[in-house]
């Protein structure tokens, strides 16, 4: 996936792109088996970031000539594959009294304990 992160230029953090990335899962639908235009335009970024049976993530990030941000993420399997979306993208847990915090999305510091038990998670956000 390459998006072209015209928002914060140059400065833009791997978190910023990350949060941006997950904050389009309001718009998907988990009980809808989505058209590929529409996923890809929508939500495509979000859908892939939790995608079921992904297992591999790489991620860099590019300054063009004329200071624009690329950002390019790669992933084994690749997900967004039509037909599949019901099984590899699950609706949210609802949160409960005993675990309040599942159904919210990720914080700044959910992204450090993840960090933390990945390294390459780690120096991506840092970038």
């Amino acid at each position: 996936m390459i998006t072209d992160w015209s928002l914060g230029g140059s400065n833009t953090t791997g978190q910023e792109v990350a949060t941006y990335w997950y904050s389009t899962n309001r718009r998907y639908d988990y009980f809808k088996e989505p058209h590929l235009l529409h996923t890809n335009v929508n939500t495509g970024h979000f859908s892939q970031m939790v995608w079921r049976a992904s297992r591999y993530f790489g991620v860099s990030k590019s300054i063009s000539k004329t200071g624009k941000l690329f950002v390019v993420s790669y992933y084994y399997p690749a997900g967004n594959v039509m037909g599949e979306f019901r099984q590899n993208v699950l609706p949210p847990v609802v949160a409960s009294d005993a675990d309040p915090h599942l159904s919210r999305p990720p914080s700044s510091k959910d992204l450090e304990n993840l960090s933390a038990s990945h390294p390459w998670i780690s120096s991506f956000l840092k970038k």
